[in-house]
């Protein structure tokens, strides 16, 4: 996915590739962005917020109580999940990969909790999901750094791979705990505040801090931007991205834990959609699918949106093949969006 010759503009270096992903991309960095941008520049950059907030519009017409902090959290609650997931995928895009294994390393996630919760604490479950998670990440990361594989490819099959072992390790019925505080984690809270919203805002918050503030943040916008120009400058390459789909892994499997935590049943046949709405949540926010681009910020803007789309469908009672299809609709724009976005950069 990683373009050799492409350069990352001055606007998204500034939004966490640094120095070191100005100088082996070959640019420089403005001193001053606000003094460089002008209004056309500036809503490029965000104009991803006056879309969330023509959405927000939208729902408050369609429910007038959205914005009650009980309806609110309610949303993000639902999309807490998923919200996990697009946060690892943020840090593969940006490096220049793609994980479509993801949901089944979601399935994963779910089924392991569950059933090591049959026997063993919920701590030490929720740290066999975690390593499973990190292993099939590692896997991803062997294909397609040391084997060079195809990313899209490689991610494609593991994941069915994946998905197919993990129907063979829990079976195709649903997973019942006897644990008694089993769903404690997915439909708790403190504070009036339900975990599921801490977890999500914790990982975006870990997240920004990983990629914006810290030398490996900033490494990955320039392997992503220029994966030879990286490996040039001394930059260990495949390190680097092998480390974000173990991230991504991890995270995948974490929110496998959530959903099951929150429904009650660890299920082997879930996650068939979830590679396609974390995707959608990280390159509608403005992450690009070419790598070197993007922002943790932008994906919790996306996060919002998709989760405050999914509250209107089922406001609207939009058929299943009604989401796909707007779903789908809004990833091909966005696609659309990034690719005029770098001719223009």
């Amino acid at each position: 996915m990683s373009q050799g010759n492409a350069q990352i503009p001055a606007r998204d270096v500034d939004e966490g590739g640094g120095k070191l992903a100005a100088a082996l991309a070959g640019r420089t960095r403005p001193r001053d962005w606000r003094a460089a941008a002008g209004p056309a520049a500036l809503l490029q950059r965000y104009g991803i917020v006056l879309v969330l907030v023509a959405v927000f519009i939208v729902a408050l017409t369609q429910n007038g109580s959205f914005f009650a902090w009980s309806s609110f959290q309610t949303v993000l609650s639902q999309n807490a999940a998923i919200g996990v997931v697009a946060v690892g995928m943020t840090f593969v895009l940006i490096a220049g990969g793609i994980d479509i294994s993801v949901g089944g390393i979601y399935a994963a996630g779910s089924v392991v909790y569950t059933r090591v919760a049959l026997t063993q604490s919920l701590p030490l479950a929720l740290l066999a999901a975690l390593a499973v998670g990190a292993v099939l990440g590692s896997a991803n990361a062997l294909l397609t750094t040391r084997l060079r594989f195809n990313p899209f490819v490689t991610t494609l099959g593991t994941g069915s791979i994946f998905s197919g072992l993990v129907v063979m390790y829990g079976g195709i019925n649903a997973i019942v705990p006897t644990n008694a505080g089993f769903g404690s984690l997915g439909n708790g809270g403190v504070g009036g505040i339900p975990y599921l919203v801490i977890v999500l805002v914790a990982a975006v918050a870990v997240g920004a801090l990983l990629l914006h503030r810290t030398s490996f943040g900033k490494s990955l916008y320039a392997v992503g931007g220029n994966l030879e120009a990286s490996r040039l400058g001394g930059l260990r390459t495949d390190g680097l991205r092998a480390v974000t789909y173990v991230i991504s892994g991890l995270c995948a499997a974490f929110a496998g834990v959530l959903v099951a935590s929150q429904t009650g049943v660890g299920q082997a046949n879930i996650g068939g959609n979830v590679a396609l709405d974390a995707i959608v949540i990280v390159v509608i926010g403005g992450t690009s699918l070419f790598g070197g681009i993007g922002a943790m910020w932008r994906t919790a803007v996306g996060i919002l949106i998709l989760a405050t789309i999914n509250s209107l469908f089922n406001v609207l009672a939009i058929s299943q093949a009604g989401q796909s299809l707007i779903t789908g609709t809004i990833l091909v724009l966005a696609l659309a969006l990034d690719a005029m976005t770098r001719r223009v950069a």
